[in-house]
C-alpha cells in the first residue's frame, strides 16, 4: 500500500459558466422498485431529497442504496426522512461519503449485500468552520449542518467518533490544484488532496463498537487489498481503502509538522 494518494475532494463551489471537455457527474436518481422498496442511486445533488420525499409511500419499508455521496445538506435531509419513517436500508454495490454518513446510519435495519462497500471519510464534525470564515452565511450554514449531523447520530445512538475517526484517518492536505467537473449544468471545483487513505471501510466489529445498531446482514471484503480492488472495479480509480480498527493507526497527514504543512 502506498503511503498516500492524491484524490479529489468535493468543494461544492459552483461557477456559472461551463468549460469544454469537463467531465460530467450524472445526477442521482430515486425510483420506486415495488410497493415497499425505493432505490436511491448516483450523486446526491440538490433536489434529490424532494424527489425522495415524493416517491415515499405509506407502504415504503426499504431503501436500496448505491451512491458515492454528494452534497451533505441534501444527504442529511434524506437521512432525516429515513430516520423519521423508520425505514430499513440495503447497500447494493457501494455507499460512500455522505451516503454512509447519513443515509446508511439513518436506517432502522441495515444490510450490506455481498460484494458491496460502505465507506467513510469524514464530515462536518471534522471541519466545522468553512475555509472562508469571513462569509457569515457560510459559517451559519456549516454550524446548522454540524448540529443536524450530530443530532442524526444521537437519534441513531451512534458515536460521532465514526465520523471523527474516519475524517482523521483520511485527513490530507491540499495539493494546490483542482479538478473541474460539470453537475446539473454548472461547473463544480474539486479540491485535489494528498491523502493516506481515500476511504475507511470499517468491519462489523468496528461499527458495533461505535454504536451502530441494526446490522442485520453485513458483508465485508476483509482486507485493504481486497476492498481497494473492489472499489476500483466499481470505477473508483484512485481508491485506497483502509479496513483497520478505530484508534489503531495515525495517518501520515496527522504526523506532519506545522512547517511541513
Amino acid at each position: 500500500m502506498s503511503a498516500h494518494r492524491t484524490t479529489a475532494c468535493l468543494c461544492f463551489a459552483f461557477t456559472s459558466q461551463l468549460a469544454a471537455a469537463v467531465p460530467v457527474i450524472p445526477e442521482g436518481s430515486v425510483r420506486q422498485l415495488d410497493a415497499s422498496t425505493v432505490e436511491i442511486s448516483g450523486f446526491i445533488a440538490p433536489g434529490l431529497d424532494e424527489k425522495f420525499r415524493k416517491v415515499l409511500r405509506e407502504s415504503t419499508r426499504t431503501v436500496v442504496l448505491t451512491s458515492a455521496g454528494g452534497v451533505t445538506k441534501t444527504a442529511i435531509e434524506m437521512g432525516e426522512l429515513i430516520q423519521a419513517r423508520g425505514l430499513d436500508v440495503v447497500v447494493r454495490r457501494y455507499c460512500i461519503s455522505s451516503c454512509a454518513n447519513y443515509l446508511f446510519i439513518a436506517g432502522r435495519r441495515k444490510s450490506v449485500e455481498k460484494g458491496a462497500v460502505v465507506a467513510w471519510h469524514g464530515g462536518h464534525t471534522n471541519d466545522p468552520v468553512p475555509p472562508d470564515a469571513t462569509d457569515q452565511f457560510a459559517v451559519q450554514e456549516n454550524v446548522s449542518l454540524l448540529h443536524r449531523e450530530q443530532l442524526l447520530y444521537l437519534r441513531a445512538h451512534t458515536s460521532i467518533d465514526l465520523i471523527v475517526y474516519s475524517g482523521l484517518l483520511t485527513a490530507g492536505r491540499p495539493t494546490g490544484d483542482f479538478t473541474e467537473a460539470e453537475l446539473m449544468g454548472r461547473r463544480l471545483k474539486l479540491q485535489n488532496m494528498e491523502r493516506d487513505y481515500s476511504h475507511w471501510v470499517p468491519t462489523h466489529e468496528h461499527l458495533t463498537r461505535l454504536g451502530v445498531r441494526g446490522l442485520d446482514s453485513f458483508w465485508h471484503a476483509g482486507s485493504d487489498r481486497a476492498t481497494t480492488a473492489l472499489l476500483k472495479s466499481y470505477g473508483f480509480a484512485d481508491a485506497n481503502a483502509y479496513t483497520g480498527a478505530p484508534y489503531s493507526y495515525t495517518p501520515r497527514a496527522l504526523r506532519l509538522s506545522s512547517v511541513e504543512r
